[in-house]
Order: C-alpha cells, then sequence, then structure tokens
C-alpha cells in the first residue's frame, strides 16, 4: 500500500489506482493514517531536500552502492555456463561419430555399439534442449544484470 500510496503523491498512477486511493482514503481509516503520514514525510523531505552531507558519509555511501551493484551482478558459478555448452556440444558430436564410425567404407576403430536411430534421435535432441536452455539461462542472467544496472544508475 505505501508504494501505491507514494505513486499517488508523486502523481504517477493510472486512472484506476487514483480511484483506488480516493476510494481507500474515503473507506478505509488505517490507509487513510498511513496516506497522513507519508505525505507527511513527502512535505518535510521536499522542503529539507538539500540537507548538506558529511563527506564521510557520503564516502560510505557511494561505497555501499558500489558493494551492492557487484554482489548483483556477480554469479557464483563452480564451471562456467560457456565450458557446459562446449561439453554439450563435444557430446554431441562424439555421440553421432561413435554411431556412424562402424558404418564408414574404412574405419580406423571398429566399435560395435547397439545404438538404433531412435536413441541417437533421444540423445541428440537431449542435447540440443540441453544447450539452448544453458543458452536461454545465460541470457536471461545477462539480461537481468544489465537491468539491475540500469536500475541502480537511474
Amino acid at each position: 500500500m505505501e508504494e501505491l500510496i507514494w505513486k499517488y503523491i508523486d502523481n504517477d498512477c493510472t486512472e484506476d489506482e487514483v480511484q483506488k486511493v480516493k476510494h481507500l482514503l474515503a473507506n478505509d481509516m488505517t490507509f487513510e493514517t498511513m496516506y497522513k503520514e507519508i505525505s507527511q514525510l513527502n512535505t518535510m523531505l521536499v522542503n529539507h531536500a538539500s540537507m548538506p552531507m558529511a563527506d564521510t558519509f557520503r564516502n560510505k555511501l557511494n561505497q555501499n552502492i558500489t558493494n551492492q551493484i557487484a554482489a548483483s551482478t556477480a554469479q557464483i558459478e563452480i564451471i562456467s555456463s560457456k565450458w557446459w555448452v562446449m561439453v554439450a556440444i563435444l557430446a554431441m558430436a562424439g555421440i553421432y561419430i561413435a554411431y556412424k564410425l562402424p558404418y564408414s567404407s574404412n574405419p580406423i576403430l571398429h566399435i560395435e555399439l547397439p545404438i538404433d536411430d531412435r536413441t541417437l534421435t533421444y540423445a541428440i535432441w537431449s542435447m540440443v534442449g540441453f544447450v539452448s536452455l544453458t543458452l536461454l539461462d545465460l541470457m536471461i542472467k545477462r539480461l537481468k544484470t544489465m537491468k539491475n544496472q540500469i536500475h541502480f544508475l537511474a
């Protein structure tokens, strides 16, 4: 509810939200009390917006913001996603070569594997799905990181 009140005070509400706030102000005493408190706080902040800040406090604040940005963008990875993708591609190539090698005209190495076409198809599609999902995950993480950085810069 506080977010809605702040949006209302800042004139950022949609028409539906404005109607909702007006309805709550008329019918809900706790909402009205919260609105009055936030409105008073907003008035105090507007009147004292240019309060001086000590250099040590400013430096600590900047350092905390920098640390939060770094912590939000840092991702803990045991093995990089790029390595997983490379291993999956190599596994797909290995499965395909192992299947096709005995049927080539002059095989260097003859391996008899009881793999039929259906099993090979399932294995390759499983690997393709894994690579696709890994790349999608990597893309979503990067977009989220960019969104967090833009949020802190705005």
